[in-house]
């Protein structure tokens, strides 16, 4: 429901799981986008992975009411995996790649090889680049210095930018938390010279008795395709 009403194009989502953990008999990445289809009245096309390639397990997932060109996946670690879907928008070939780095919180090590491998295999796609997703770091951590050696963090680029907005419900718990602080992000590549951002939002999905749909709160980036 929430993200029907967000009204998205393209949506990055994790720990999607297929026929694991919370519902063995389901498949969630058929299911959300079966729903989606039917919710919206318009035909979305996704693409999913697990974090392994294993049949059964967690993953992560690209939506699009776009329809998807190709696919393909990098395997960030054993565990970790990022899925890309290319899509065209206003004749511009978009690479959008979804993602979710290591949680451990003893030890950044991890989530920097991670970025690295995530750095050596979206090198080598075409621009436009769009990459989201958890990140599981804050701050000056230095797997998003790393990070963004090569990538843009789209909401600091809202929230600096003269011509772009960045926008965070009232309480939230820190300006444009997505948890207790920032770790998910939308990163694009610095030579994505055809995206240009024009609005950052972090939403509230707290229902009548404080409850969220997550433990995390949706980020949604708008960008002007040129």
């Amino acid at each position: 429901n929430h993200i029907v009403r967000l009204n998205p194009d393209v949506i990055s989502l994790n720990e999607v799981t297929k026929f694991y953990r919370y519902d063995t008999s389901r498949d969630f990445s058929v299911y959300f986008t079966q729903q989606l289809t039917a919710r919206t009245g318009r035909t979305w096309y996704s693409y999913f992975r697990t974090d392994n390639g294993a049949s059964t397990g967690v993953g992560n997932m690209v939506l699009s009411r776009f329809p998807i060109a190709s696919t393909s996946y990098c395997q960030l670690s054993g565990r970790r995996v990022a899925v890309n879907a290319a899509i065209h928008v206003n004749g511009r070939l978009i690479n959008v790649w979804s993602t979710h780095l290591d949680s451990s919180s003893t030890s950044n090590t991890m989530r920097l090889t991670e970025v690295r491998a995530l750095h050596a295999c979206v090198g080598s796609f075409a621009e436009q680049k769009i990459v989201a997703g958890d990140f599981n770091a804050y701050g000056t951590a230095s797997e998003l210095t790393l990070m963004k050696t090569l990538f843009v963090d789209g909401w600091l680029e809202a929230d600096v930018s003269p011509t772009a907005d960045a926008v965070s419900y009232p309480g939230n718990t820190s300006f444009g938390a997505t948890r207790n602080s920032r770790i998910d992000f939308v990163f694009y590549s610095k030579t994505a010279t055809n995206l240009v951002v024009q609005r950052a939002e972090v939403f509230d999905t707290r229902d009548a008795n404080g409850v969220m749909a997550s433990d995390h709160k949706p980020l949604m980036l708008t960008f002007e395709v040129r």
